[in-house]
């Protein structure tokens, strides 16, 4: 029993165990299509599962699709529900019975055209997890409650086996229990339960850090096969969000002992051209799509003109007052906070001990040792995560300042904090290898306090989601 205990408490196998106990239970508490942006999403993994693989453009100027006429009306229905929720509001839904009700409708045949610009930004590769599983559950029991359930699943599968394989990769890197405890924060998992695109960036990111330290740390040769399939985890990456495409750029300074000359090549030169030139045609195929959706969301503040390329004339001639921007944006909007734990439509926060006691968590994570003697090893390897990592959440800052802001705006609107969970991992590794504190744990001690601590957090967000929603 207890080599049993010892083989199955490791980080990969806990990991997988309490995600998918909480996950499910997510799956079952959160209502229908109120998962951030679902409805959207979960008609995008509709459409493709029909063989529709990109949006077109409606009479409004919009972009959408055809969708099952029980689809429109959950997301409907939904949407209606949603609009008069606030961060005060004791009870969220208005009503369980309609949702119950829509749940049990068997799919027609009927469709109708509906709008859904915000998901066609994302590659449909984003959506092929949600996309399987409403195909194998409209073969099993075709009602509207199976699919989304089999979209639902079939997400929170996928997560589940991209941060095992790469606790598994790092099951001998005291690293492992600092991508533990981040990926089984509360909107971690919330999002790997709801249909998103979201749970994959965060996923192929833990997974490609995971790859990045494995290499770096191995005294051996790097195989062609591990260049490619960190390759392949920067592609998926940086389609499900191009901002996350700086993350994979720490890939280029593999140390040379490492490469030989083709190797070399193929990882300095044909792997990121690759992804490159991949990211470049989708980022020029869905060009109007993120010009529509700014101007959609925009569309109940006529007031606001966007200027995109205005916003980037201002940034490059006042480029301290953007980062102050940033910075204020920081304090006033609480980015952290909804990073750990604002669940819903940003709704429903956690307390602020919870905040805290994740926080410690996660900095014991970070300073975690076996041996108090051990040593800053590939310091460069984690002034290049710290570097990536930062860049890339202040390009999220960017992004959504230049695309959804007017000219010289002095807050930016748009941006969540789980939009810099896949930054996290890189950024948090670096301190860990740059800033030289150590706490020695033992490891069965480390099993019970991160896979104990992770999931109680979890069991109460699900409890606190449940009181605030219902």
């Amino acid at each position: 029993i207890r080599s049993i205990l010892v083989r199955y408490t490791q980080a990969h196998y806990l990991f997988a165990g309490i995600a998918l106990v909480a996950g499910f239970i997510f799956i079952l508490v959160i209502p229908p299509d109120w998962g951030i942006d679902e409805p959207v999403h979960f008609s995008r993994a509709y459409q493709i599962s029909r063989g529709v693989f990109s949006e077109k453009k409606l009479s409004d100027g919009n972009y959408g699709g055809s969708l099952a006429t029980e689809v429109v009306s959950l997301n409907t229905a939904a949407t209606i529900d949603l609009v008069d929720n606030t961060p005060t509001n004791k009870r969220q839904i208005d009503s369980v019975r309609q949702y119950t009700k829509l749940m049990n409708e068997r799919l027609s045949h009927n469709t109708i055209a509906q709008e859904f610009t915000g998901s066609g930004i994302y590659s449909p590769l984003g959506y092929f997890a949600p996309a399987l599983g409403i195909t194998i559950a409209r073969l099993i029991h075709p009602t509207l409650g199976s699919i989304l359930f089999g979209a639902r699943f079939a997400t929170l599968l996928t997560y589940i086996a991209l941060v095992g394989t790469a606790l598994y990769l790092l099951r001998r890197n005291l690293a492992r229990w600092l991508i533990f405890v981040i990926a089984l924060l509360p909107m971690s998992l919330f999002q790997a339960s709801i249909v998103n695109v979201d749970s994959l960036a965060i996923g192929s990111s833990i997974l490609l850090i995971a790859q990045i330290i494995t290499i770096r740390s191995q005294t051996k040769a790097v195989t062609t096969k591990q260049l490619v399939l960190a390759g392949f985890t920067g592609l998926i990456l940086s389609l499900s969000k191009p901002n996350y495409f700086l993350l994979f750029l720490t890939i280029l300074f593999i140390p040379k002992k490492l490469l030989n000359r083709g190797k070399a090549l193929l990882i300095r030169i044909a792997i990121p051209l690759g992804v490159v030139i991949s990211v470049a045609i989708w980022n020029y195929h869905i060009h109007n799509l993120v010009t529509a959706g700014a101007r959609a969301q925009r569309m109940n503040a006529p007031g606001i003109k966007l200027d995109p390329t205005g916003q980037l004339g201002f940034v490059l001639v006042h480029p301290f007052g953007f980062l102050l921007t940033v910075f204020n944006n920081i304090l006033t909007q609480d980015w952290y906070r909804q990073m750990i734990g604002t669940l819903g439509f940003n709704y429903i926060s956690l307390p602020t001990v919870i905040v805290m006691a994740l926080s410690a968590l996660l900095a014991l994570a970070v300073f975690l040792s076996s041996n108090q003697k051990q040593d800053q090893s590939d310091t460069s390897g984690g002034s290049l995560s710290l570097l990536f990592g930062a860049a890339t959440a202040l390009s999220l800052a960017l992004t959504f300042y230049l695309v959804f802001n007017p000219v010289g705006a002095q807050s930016i609107d748009g941006v969540q904090g789980r939009y810099f969970i896949p930054a996290l991992p890189f950024i948090l590794y670096g301190v860990r290898k740059l800033v030289p504190i150590r706490t020695v744990i033992s490891e069965h001690f480390a099993r019970a306090l991160f896979g104990g601590g992770s999931l109680l957090s979890l069991m109460f967000a699900i409890a606190w989601y449940v009181k605030g929603t219902y």
